[in-house]
């Protein structure tokens, strides 16, 4: 996981995007705006460039 501002990219295996943005999906944080998922990249884009630097500890405390 990488952020760029308060965007955040999510890179997994091929074919793990969409089970993975659902988990996060489900999460409901409120600091995410949405996400989108591909193949193996998950796209998502936080309030701030905090949020998405909190989003991005969230999710590695979470596994």
């Amino acid at each position: 996981m990488q952020n760029a501002g308060n965007l955040i990219v999510i890179k997994t295996v091929s074919g793990a995007a969409n089970s993975a943005g659902a988990y996060v999906d489900r999460m409901n944080l409120p600091q995410l705006l949405g996400s989108i998922a591909g193949d193996d990249t998950i796209f998502c884009v936080a309030r701030t460039e905090k949020d998405a630097i909190d989003v991005i500890n969230i999710i590695k405390d979470s596994y």
